[in-house]
Parts: structure tokens; sequence; C-alpha cells
């Protein structure tokens, strides 16, 4: 409750034209804290899909998208305007998935064994120079 009155105080010290997204943000998170109805709609499985893509949809969306809805209205052009950004978000979307579920886990494990592998390149040289060294003292 602490964290819904200081998100909703924050709320009326941003600039006007914000403040409705704002709030239809803190709303949305004091719903899906205090009602169960809502805890429900966001646990449905399309919502969570939604989630799941959102950050590789973000990424991959603006120029995607526009580029896309100006292609399908020019090869489609009897599809009524608002469809063809329908229309152009599905392969984003199946594009997003992808990196979100078989790309990012892969660069993940990737970028973990290359920093475990860092640290152990930085400790040989150490390693190895002792033992040069004393290999060097006694021929």
């Amino acid at each position: 409750m602490l964290a819904i009155g200081i998100a909703s105080s924050i709320v009326v010290t941003i600039p006007p034209q914000s403040r409705l997204a704002a709030g239809m943000i803190v709303t949305l998170f004091t719903a899906a804290v205090v009602f169960e109805s809502a805890q429900r709609l966001f646990a449905n499985r399309a919502v969570v899909f939604v989630g799941f893509i959102s950050y590789p949809l973000y990424l991959l969306h603006q120029n995607i998208m526009v580029a896309l809805t100006v292609d399908i209205a020019y090869v489609l052009p009897w599809v009524p305007l608002g469809l063809t950004s329908i229309l152009a978000i599905l392969p984003i979307a199946g594009v997003a998935w992808l990196v979100a579920a078989v790309i990012e886990p892969k660069a993940i494990m990737a970028l973990r064994r290359s920093s475990v592998d860092a640290g152990a390149m930085a400790r040989r040289p150490v390693a190895s120079f002792r033992g040069t060294a004393k290999r060097a003292r006694n021929p």
C-alpha cells in the first residue's frame, strides 16, 4: 500500500500530458495487487505471452512495423488501413517470440560462458608465471 501511495503521489508531480498514462499504470499495478480478478486476468496465457515477448517486440517494432504497414497497404490495397497494422504486428510478434524464447537464452548462456572463460584466462598467466619461475630456478 505504501508503494501505491508513493506512485500515486508521483503521478501528480509529473507533467500533465503524462498523468493519464502514469495513472493508468498505477491503477493496473494496484489492481494486480488488490483484486483477485485482476490477478487472474494477468495470469491469462495470452497476457503472459504478450508480457514474455514485450521487450523484444518493443525493440523490433518501430521501423519494421512502419515498413510492413506501408508494404501491406501497397500490396493489398483492399485491406482497411487499420487492419494493415494488425497484419504487420503478427510476424513481428513471431520474431519477438523467437528472440525471447530461442536467441536470448542462448546469448545469455554464451555470455555467461565467456565471462567464466575470461575469469579463468585472467588467472592463468599468474599461475603459469609462477610455475615457469620455479622451473627456471630449479633446472
